[in-house]
């Protein structure tokens, strides 16, 4: 994987004497966020990061009929909200921390900010996006391809790899694009924080949980209550995990394979794993054949 520009120490953007009413926030939903605009497909402008990580603003949306948002070749980034946020450690767990998420359709200049303080955050650190379309006879294809488009439905993933972090330290993140910056929105309610490891010199005991087979459903949302209330330093998922293949693996004749599955596994457990690191192993399950 390709890495994405080291993140640097934060530096404040806003504070909190400027932050808008909780009626400006309303009136302002109310007018971004009516039916007709949810569903207009938007003509994006060419993608640009201003000084100091803010957004540049977006480009004029040109109405051209109401469509379905994720089959969309093209959607007014307000209307797309980041998902299915979850973390790794990288290889060394005191100073590398992966931060992974979605978006349901393609957006412009996805990108984290973080800081070491909650309401101040650096530079946008640009995602590296991986565009996953499966496109497989043997898949469900009620769940991946798209009548209105005529093709595949693409995920979109997005990833950026934090290096040079400070060691047992507590940092606040958030993600976004263009169109679409909680900072400015007012949407401060999606901040989340990560914990870096200790050095090995300055370690002691610490606890991780782990269980195989999760699964999504209601007993999949249990065991991240556990895991929740346990807090571990990090959760080690041991294979079997969404379920997105339906078989024993590798034989296609047999499995049925539904890509959109990994969609609700994410979304699932946000909760936890946007601020507990997963590290995972694969099992029969992610043997997916494509």
């Amino acid at each position: 994987m390709s890495e994405t520009p080291r993140g640097r120490r934060s530096q404040p953007t806003r504070d909190a004497a400027n932050a808008p009413r909780l009626a400006e926030l309303y009136e302002d939903a109310v007018r971004r966020y009516s039916r007709r605009n949810v569903f207009r497909v938007g003509a994006l402008g060419a993608a640009a990061l201003a000084t100091g990580g803010v957004l540049a603003p977006e480009a004029a949306a040109a109405p051209s009929g109401p469509t379905v948002l994720l089959n969309a070749d093209t959607v007014a980034g307000s209307a797309l909200r980041p998902f299915g946020r979850h973390l790794a450690f990288g290889a060394d767990a005191a100073r590398s921390v992966v931060v992974s998420w979605q978006t349901p359709a393609r957006v412009t200049a996805p990108y984290l900010r973080f800081g070491t303080s909650p309401g101040e955050f650096g530079p946008a650190v640009p995602a590296e996006v991986r565009a996953l379309t499966s496109d497989l006879a043997w898949q469900k294809p009620d769940h991946t391809f798209s009548p209105h488009l005529g093709k595949a439905v693409t995920q979109y993933y997005h990833h950026v790899r934090l290096d040079d972090l400070l060691p047992n330290t507590t940092y606040y993140y958030l993600v976004g694009h263009q169109g679409y910056d909680p900072t400015t929105s007012g949407r401060i309610g999606e901040l989340a924080t990560f914990r870096t490891a200790p050095t090995p010199a300055g370690g002691g005991a610490f606890a991780f949980t782990a269980f195989g087979d999760q699964g999504v459903n209601y007993n999949a949302l249990a065991t991240n209550s556990l895991i929740a209330d346990l807090a571990p330093q990090f959760h080690l998922a041991m294979g079997d995990m969404s379920y997105a293949l339906n078989g024993e693996g590798g034989h296609p004749a047999e499995d049925i394979y539904d890509a959109r599955k990994w969609d609700s596994f994410f979304a699932q457990n946000e909760p936890i794993a946007a601020e507990i690191p997963w590290m995972v192993a694969l099992g029969n399950h992610e043997m997916e054949g494509w």
